[in-house]
This record gives C-alpha cells, sequence and structure tokens, in this order.
C-alpha cells in the first residue's frame, strides 16, 4: 500500500504540468514558531519550538479559473538547548489566486504533521525523547514578484496536538503524554515559478 501512494506521488508531482493550465511551485526556507498553550506542556518542553525548514509548496489551477488546489510539504529541523527533531508539516487547501503581475495566492485548508527527536548524553548519563503529532486548521499567504521572488506567511491552529516527552537521568526515568491545543506563525522566504 504505502509503495502504491509513493508511486502515485511521483508520477502526480513529474506529470501535474499535464493536469492543469496554469501551475506554480514555490521552493524556499521557512521558520515556524510553535506556541504550547498548555501550563503542564509549557512546564515540560517549553513555551515555544522553533521550527526551521524547507518548504516545496504546489498550486494547481484549471484554465482561466482563479481556483485551484494547494497542496505543500515542509521538512523540519527543530533546536534547542536539550533537544534535536527532525518533522514533516502538510497543508491541503483550496488555492485563489490574485493580482495580474505581483500576484498573491491565498491557501485555507487542513494542517496536519508530526515531530520526533530527543538528545542522548553518556557523559552525564541524561537522554530525552520528545514526540509531537498535530492536526488543525491553517492558512498559507504567499506573495511573489514577476522576478520569481517569494515571501509567505503561514498561521496554524491545532485544535488536537498529542504531546509526549520521556526523560531519563541517573537511571530515574520520566513520562509525560498530554492533548493540548496550540498555535504556530511562520514565514518563507523563496522562489515561486510558474509552468503553463
Amino acid at each position: 500500500m504505502k509503495k502504491t501512494n509513493i508511486l502515485l506521488l511521483i508520477f502526480f508531482i513529474f506529470f501535474f504540468k499535464h493536469l492543469s493550465a496554469q501551475n506554480y511551485i514555490t521552493a524556499g526556507l521557512n521558520i515556524d514558531l510553535c506556541f504550547n498553550c498548555n501550563e503542564e506542556v509549557i512546564n515540560e518542553i517549553g513555551i515555544i519550538i522553533p521550527k526551521p525548514g524547507v518548504y516545496v509548496g504546489f498550486n494547481i489551477f484549471k484554465k482561466d479559473t482563479k481556483i485551484g488546489v494547494h497542496f505543500d510539504g515542509n521538512i523540519i529541523f527543530s533546536h534547542n538547548e536539550k533537544e534535536l527533531c527532525l518533522g514533516f508539516a502538510s497543508l491541503l487547501a483550496p488555492s485563489f489566486l490574485l493580482g495580474k503581475e505581483n500576484r498573491f495566492i491565498i491557501s485555507p485548508g487542513l494542517s496536519f504533521g508530526f515531530l520526533l527527536g530527543g538528545s542522548s548524553n553518556k557523559d552525564t548519563n541524561k537522554q530525552s525523547t520528545i514526540g509531537q503529532a498535530y492536526v488543525g486548521v491553517g492558512n498559507n499567504i504567499t506573495y511573489f514578484f514577476k522576478s520569481g521572488f517569494s515571501i509567505g506567511l503561514n498561521l496554524n491552529y491545532y485544535p488536537l496536538m498529542f504531546v509526549y516527552y520521556s526523560r531519563e537521568e541517573n537511571n530515574m526515568s520520566k513520562k509525560f503524554e498530554k492533548i493540548e491545543n496550540s498555535f504556530s506563525i511562520g514565514i518563507t522566504i523563496g522562489y515561486t515559478d510558474c509552468l503553463k
């Protein structure tokens, strides 16, 4: 099943140019700041988790329409004083194309992702594991110039976020699990190309 899904995704990415009249691809660097709302979560892992990443977004429009489909992927590399984390986030949404030369693409929809990581220090005999999985609503706004340079803003609200955190120190372990709500705000700087 997984192999079939991967093949379908590869087929869609390479051949989607022929599926519509106008396609916009945005690639760049993104940084999100994820704000935890629950006091217990804040005490365990902090109030803010910075999530820099590599962003690729696709917007597909049929001929003579300003409403299309948006999907994107964001590979996340998060790091703080204690843990290094890797993750993935995505947004599936309708797209609205505005403007003629310098253009806006606005995409409100379903946002979801996960983050996994931790730390290990043999010298101090400390190790930790952190995990997050989240589903919510989000909005991506991309503004791009005729040159292709683009800047984006993304806002996400996750009413369903599962947080797992465990820490082991000197053979003493502590585990923490919580379902909370959180939100994030981020900015993307990249290049947008139009394929017709």
